[in-house]
C-alpha cells in the first residue's frame, strides 16, 4: 500500500517565503536583544566611567596633598642641609681645635715637669734641712768641744 499524505500542498516558493519571514522574524529579535544588551553594557560602561573618573579626581586630591607634604618635607630638609657644615669646613675647624688640644697638652707637660721639678727640689731641700736638723748638734758639739781646753 502506498502512503497517504494527508498534508496540504505548498509551492515551494510559499514555503521558501515561510522559512525565510521565520528567519527575519527570528533576525530581528535577536536584533533587538542585541541592541537591548548592547544599550545595558553602554549605560554600565558610562556608569562605571563616571565612577573610575569621580575616584581619579579624589585620587588627584589625594597624591595633590601628598605631594604638598613631599614639597614641604623636601623644602625642610633644604632648609636642614644648608645648616650642615661641609667637609672642608669641618677638617679645617678640627685641625684647629686639634693644634689647641696640643698647646694645651705641651703647656701641661711643661707644668707637669715644673711640678715635678719643684717637687724634687722641695725634697731635696728636706733632706738638707733634715741632715742639718741632725748635723746641727753634732757640728754644735764638735764645735764647742775644741772649744774649751
Amino acid at each position: 500500500m502506498a502512503a497517504v499524505n494527508n498534508h496540504s500542498k505548498v509551492s515551494l516558493r510559499d514555503y521558501l517565503d515561510a522559512k525565510f519571514a521565520a528567519l527575519k522574524v527570528e533576525v530581528e529579535t535577536g536584533d533587538k536583544l542585541l541592541e537591548q544588551r548592547i544599550g545595558e553594557l553602554e549605560k554600565r560602561i558610562d556608569e562605571r566611567t563616571e565612577l573610575l573618573l569621580a575616584q581619579n579626581e579624589r585620587d588627584k586630591v589625594v597624591l595633590n596633598e601628598r605631594l604638598g607634604t613631599m614639597n614641604e618635607f623636601r623644602g625642610q630638609l633644604r632648609d636642614q642641609a644648608s645648616t650642615f657644615v661641609t667637609r672642608e669646613i669641618l677638617d679645617e675647624k678640627l685641625k684647629v681645635q686639634q693644634i689647641i688640644i696640643d698647646r694645651h697638652e705641651a703647656a701641661q707637660n711643661v707644668q707637669e715637669g715644673r711640678i715635678s721639678q719643684n717637687r724634687a727640689l722641695m725634697a731635696i731641700a728636706a733632706i738638707v734641712l733634715a741632715v742639718m736638723q741632725i748635723a746641727a748638734p753634732v757640728v754644735f758639739y764638735l764645735i764647742t768641744k775644741k772649744a774649751v781646753p
